[in-house]
């Protein structure tokens, strides 16, 4: 027995022998050796993260991060991983990528010295950050892609209805993409000017249910070192069944609070003008007024809290509404390159006065429940599969308008 420890000892000695070799070479920039030294190793977390700074000290910086998202694989709760993963994305001017990964670094249990200079790099990508962008294609089975009503009969003057085809729930499968930019070129050191555009697209087959959400925003933002403050005017156009059904033109401020390097909490006001060109009476201001916590709880773990309020005044009363919708968000890493987030989210809506078809003042009560999983291991171009599920319900004093609602989207993300 005494033998069998010595000789597992002694083979766990010497597995290590190479990987601190490779740490040496790396030291006096022997980089080509210790990059042939160290790819005869398992690939484990120690293995990976010293090819990660291989690449780095090479300027290779897509195969370091590469190196480091396989390394918090294996070991996703490592500070210094993240810290050597954040450096990677901003060496690379992936701000938004550098942004995540810093704060979680904070997050975790680094030296005082490190955590300054996280501080500083966190601190240098928010003035620095001048483009983002985001792209989605998603292949979407849906139960109820028409938002149709789930109930089978409605009551109008008194007299119950049976609904036609075209007012119940469908079910389909569509394609669903979207892409948006932003850029923020700087005027001074702590002035810009945001510009950004989104689009985005539900295709089921034919165009009776497609639906797309065109986008922009313009204006300028100034940053401090606590505090990012910003106004811009806003542009939407909407399209439903092939036909122009929505648009807006407005404004809006938002300020993001930084309290330390852990927490963000942004506020939000907008008004905007809303035209329906096939329903007028709808059409009037809408205006909003938001709030939220964005919390990194660990290196593995962050939460986002948003609360919305809305009101709405329409031509007719009777369409003219208040809402409210609060949505909690928690993200956590698990170990085998599993990344979870669910999203829980409840909305309310009032309407002022009795419909005039049901004689009922509507009430609306929705709530949702999404589920996103995605494993850090299948990187394909630097994007990842992702699986989201959608429940939604809503019931209302107006029985046309409950809807139950089921919807799974198989996507591509870079943001992991």
């Amino acid at each position: 027995m005494v033998v069998l420890i010595a000789f597992l000892a002694a083979g766990a000695v010497a597995a290590a022998l190479p990987v601190d070799d490779a740490k040496s070479l790396i030291t006096a920039g022997r980089l080509d050796e210790a990059r042939a030294l160290l790819q005869h190793q398992p690939s484990n977390s120690e293995t990976c993260f010293l090819l990660g700074l291989i690449a780095v000290a090479e300027h290779d910086y897509r195969t370091a991060i590469s190196q480091f998202r396989k390394a918090l694989v294996f070991d996703p709760r490592s500070a210094r991983l993240r810290l050597e993963l954040g450096r990677a994305f901003y060496l690379a001017r992936d701000y938004a990528n550098a942004e995540r990964q810093f704060e979680r670094a904070l997050a975790g249990d680094l030296p005082p010295p490190v955590k300054a200079n996280a501080r500083q790099f966190l601190s240098q990508v928010r003035r620095e950050k001048r483009w983002s962008f985001g792209f989605n294609l998603a292949v979407a089975p849906d139960t109820n892609v028409n938002a149709g009503s789930s109930a089978s009969e409605t009551i109008i003057f008194g007299l119950p209805f049976q609904l036609g085809n075209d007012a119940k729930m469908r079910s389909g499968v569509g394609v669903v993409g979207g892409a948006s930019a932003e850029f923020s070129p700087a005027i001074t050191r702590r002035w810009r000017w945001i510009m950004g555009i989104a689009a985005q697209r539900r295709e089921y087959g034919g165009t009776q249910f497609d639906d797309t959400i065109a986008s922009a925003w313009s204006g300028p933002q100034w940053m401090g070192e606590k505090i990012g403050v910003s106004a811009a005017s806003t542009l939407l156009r909407r399209w439903y069944g092939g036909r122009m059904y929505q648009r807006a033109i407005g404004g809006r401020i938002e300020t993001v609070l930084y309290p330390d390097s852990r927490t963000a909490i942004p506020l939000g006001l907008s008004g905007q003008q809303f035209d329906y060109p096939t329903y007028p009476a709808q059409s009037g201001p809408v205006w909003s007024l938001s709030a939220g916590v964005v919390r990194i709880l660990g290196p593995t773990t962050s939460a986002t809290l948003l609360v919305n309020g809305a009101v709405q005044k329409a031509r007719t009363r009777n369409l003219s509404n208040r809402s409210l919708t609060a949505s909690l968000s928690v993200t956590r890493d698990l170990r085998g390159g599993f990344t979870v987030t669910m999203a829980p989210t409840y909305a309310m809506a009032d309407y002022e006065a009795p419909d005039a078809l049901f004689g009922i003042t509507r009430r609306d009560r929705s709530t949702e429940m999404r589920i996103t999983i995605l494993n850090r291991r299948a990187a394909i171009w630097h994007f990842t599969p992702t699986i989201t599920y959608t429940h939604v319900r809503r019931t209302s004093t107006i029985s046309l308008y409950n809807i139950r609602q089921d919807r799974l989207e198989c996507s591509f993300t870079t943001s992991f």
